[in-house]
């Protein structure tokens, strides 16, 4: 409403409107490298930077300016666990401003986080401003670190699973989301058990009964688009069929 009509408008109508979500992408950066990412890899076709301090104070400024209250203030990125300094700043203003009785009552702060980012700086932070955490995870660890690996290819899954004990250690509450894609189907048809000839990976030549369970199965790694994968199904299906695939 401040936007569509002015703040001086408003004023002179004794108008002071109320935001439900205040969204700060405080990082324009990630550690993590998501096949699936529609963000640039948190970059949004950008330079990597994260936001300054005296950036997040003055939205924080102009906001309790053109609104007379926020509901939920959300932390956004890239990653953006990345730049404490910048979540701290947004707490400290809003704090400030109820001690001097600028502003009534401190937003509920959340953020959307990979959860690979546990250290005790970040510990602290999240527990001073009672920040609760929605951690991206998309299931077992060859799926996680196939679709969400690391900078660099290294394992998501691993610092994820130390973070979210970290969290339970602290109390700090977080929420899990899941992107369902073409890995986990094929992770889902897997058999518990490894495949010798594939160094652990499982197989899943017990779960293919039908043919349908066997076409969903390839198109599901067609889809995936990871050429080991690919493999591993002409390898797999020929297989169910009690059939041995030629080399």
């Amino acid at each position: 409403m401040p936007v569509m009509l002015g703040v001086e408008t408003l004023a002179a109508s004794n108008i002071r409107p109320q935001i439900n979500r205040l969204t700060l992408n405080v990082s324009n950066a990630c550690n993590l490298w998501c096949s699936y990412c529609n963000a640039d890899h948190g970059y949004y076709h950008s330079e990597k930077s994260l936001m300054p301090v005296a950036r997040a104070e003055a939205i924080v400024s102009r906001v309790m300016e053109m609104y007379a209250g926020v509901s939920i203030v959300h932390f956004f990125g890239g990653e953006p666990l990345l730049n404490l300094k910048a979540i701290d700043a947004v707490g400290q203003r809003f704090q400030a401003a109820i001690g001097k009785g600028q502003w009534a009552v401190r937003p509920s702060f959340v953020a959307t986080t990979n959860g690979t980012l546990s250290s005790t700086r970040v510990l602290d932070v999240l527990e001073r401003w009672k920040i609760e955490l929605t951690v991206s995870w998309d299931g077992p660890k060859v799926v996680q670190d196939s679709g969400r690996p690391l900078v660099g290819q290294g394992s998501s899954h691993d610092k994820l699973l130390r973070s979210l004990e970290r969290f339970k250690e602290r109390r700090i509450p977080y929420t899990v989301e899941c992107t369902y894609n073409a890995a986990q189907l094929v992770s889902r048809l897997c058999e518990a058990t490894p495949h010798p000839k594939r160094g652990g990976t499982p197989a899943p030549s017990d779960r293919l009964k039908t043919e349908e369970d066997m076409v969903v199965y390839l198109e599901a790694t067609l889809e995936e688009g990871d050429a080991v994968l690919v493999a591993a199904a002409l390898g797999d299906i020929p297989h169910a069929k009690g059939m041995t695939p030629r080399a």
